[in-house]
């Protein structure tokens, strides 16, 4: 059975920013995460690599090889389907 709300929260409260950011890589295959549409086609990644930046955790897009993920390139690849 799944974890109440207020179960989430509290073990949400009690992570550090880089608890957080371990976590949020552990489970970075279940996110996707939308950019935004292009010429009619979704922008989105499938691939992050979080990590901590001051007191923040940073998502960075990473392709499938783990190289960074840059929307030009998305948007060169829309471009050349025309």
């Amino acid at each position: 059975m799944g974890k109440t709300q207020q179960e989430l929260l509290e073990i949400a409260n009690d992570l550090t920013t880089n608890d957080l950011a371990q976590l949020l890589n552990l489970v970075g295959n279940r996110i996707l995460v939308y950019v935004g549409n292009y010429r009619e086609h979704e922008i989105s990644f499938e691939t992050i690599d979080a990590s901590t930046n001051g007191t923040m955790v940073q998502i960075n897009p990473q392709d499938r090889g783990r190289h960074t993920w840059k929307i030009r390139d998305e948007i060169i690849k829309v471009d050349n389907k025309k």
